[in-house]
């Protein structure tokens, strides 16, 4: 596999703002650039990145990495579900199954359904750093950035507290809530990392 980018790649450039839609899109391009990258490649070829890979542990483990995301967009799972083993297309046909694999999951993301139809906006602080995260949650895909926003909902807290909230693995009892308290109703129903 080059070690270049291929011509017509895109880079991703730093986006104050974590943008869905343009996310999806440079899955939705980059997909098909790895699934050509792998055909080109012989399946004993060593990832230059990762030496003790070759191009089929990557492909592999990318199949069953969008899988796992699948799984748990799909089945609006509060806890991620262990990492699938391959199934028997992905071992007979490495690159098919990644190809099957980028498709499904990129349909799965794109009917998320983390929306509401009262938009309403949650502030995640965290209490060691000052770093600041937000999330608009409409009947649009979510809109997410970083820094200064005005919300309706705004939990502050220590790093791991705030992750365990946003994978709905704890409540808000005990944490810093302030606002009307809608935007952590709906992750809690909605959101499923």
């Amino acid at each position: 596999m080059p070690s270049q980018p291929s011509p017509g790649a895109r880079t991703a450039v730093h986006r104050p703002q974590l943008d869905v839609g343009y996310y999806l899109e440079l899955l939705a391009e980059q997909g098909p650039v790895l699934v050509t990258e792998a055909h080109r490649a012989d399946a004993g070829d060593r990832i230059p990145f990762c030496p003790d890979w070759t191009r089929d542990d990557l492909v592999t483990h990318t199949t069953s990495v969008y899988r796992w995301v699948e799984l748990i967009v799909r089945g609006a799972r509060n806890r991620p579900p262990a990492l699938p083993e391959p199934e028997s297309d992905a071992l007979a046909d490495p690159v098919g199954a990644l190809s099957a694999a980028h498709h499904d999951v990129l349909e799965a993301l794109r009917a998320a359904p983390l929306r509401s139809t009262v938009p309403t906006s949650l502030g995640l602080t965290c209490s060691g750093t000052g770093s600041r995260w937000w999330v608009r949650i409409g009947p649009d895909a979510p809109e997410l950035g970083r820094g200064p926003a005005t919300v309706d909902t705004e939990v502050t807290a220590q790093p791991g507290a705030l992750l365990l909230l946003l994978w709905n693995r704890r409540k808000a009892t005990g944490l810093d809530v302030r606002g009307d308290g809608r935007a952590l109703d709906v992750w809690v129903r909605e959101a499923h990392l």
